[in-house]
């Protein structure tokens, strides 16, 4: 009986193994990620602190047009940042002017040069989103040295919140045409259009290992043989007793 358990240990980890070296190379998952390229008018000021808050992936920061401060140039944006989610709509933020505006890119249809700040974005102080912007993507001047990581979380939080509540309906489709790029100088003023862009989504398959039916099939090895050093241990108690 002993023999016979110790068999079937050793059967089973080798179909474990077999199924193991099947499936590994087999199981695959795609990562989508996302490309935006924005043009900038003659003479606008270089983007900066761009954060990108896609609807089905995390916020991601911070990048920047690279104009030279003169515009007439496009960049290109790419998130590193892959999503098993494929996203599909998104809202990007920033500033310019030295950091004293704010930028959105938004739909087309968003009325931006329609009405001022303070009544597109009502819950929004100008100001202190502003200031939310600079807190995110670089932590100053807010932060002290080495408690960037912490400090941030606030403006962050300020960020998401804007999106899911003032900025809900400025949100482009990823893949469905252009954006606008739009630049707020005071939460009084109109937004003065400075670019356009477009959108982009691309996927990437990656073989991931699956152990899985490994793992059982050892599992249940483990556990033919705990029973059999128990069979054994318990016919040497009885031998033992007898004698």
């Amino acid at each position: 009986m002993l023999k016979s358990l110790r068999i079937l240990a050793i059967v089973l980890f080798a179909l474990g193994f077999a199924q193991f070296q099947a499936t590994r190379a087999t199981a695959q998952t795609v990562d989508f990620y996302t490309h935006y390229d924005v043009t900038l008018n003659s003479n606008a000021t270089d983007v900066t602190n761009i954060l990108f808050l896609e609807a089905q992936n995390s916020l991601s920061w911070a990048w920047s047009t690279n104009c030279g401060g003169t515009g007439n140039c496009s960049t290109q944006m790419d998130n590193p940042f892959g999503n098993q989610n494929a996203p599909t709509t998104a809202l990007l933020l920033g500033l310019t002017n030295g950091g004293n505006d704010v930028v959105l890119m938004t739909n087309t249809t968003f009325p931006a040069s329609a009405d001022i700040w303070s009544n597109l974005f009502p819950n929004t102080d100008f100001a202190t989103f502003l200031g939310d912007i600079q807190l995110a993507t670089s932590g100053g001047p807010f932060c002290s040295p080495g408690q960037t990581t912490g400090c941030i979380d606030p403006g962050l939080n300020a960020i998401v919140n804007f999106g899911g509540g003032d900025g809900s309906s400025a949100y482009f489709a990823i893949n469905a045409g252009s954006f606008n790029v739009w630049d707020f100088s005071n939460g009084s003023d109109q937004g003065v259009q400075i670019g356009t862009g477009t959108s982009s989504v691309t996927s990437n398959e990656v073989n991931v290992p699956e152990g899985g039916a490994f793992l059982l099939y050892l599992l249940l090895a483990a556990a033919s043989c705990f029973a059999a050093f128990y069979i054994n241990s318990r016919k040497r108690l009885t031998t033992d007793a007898s004698a």
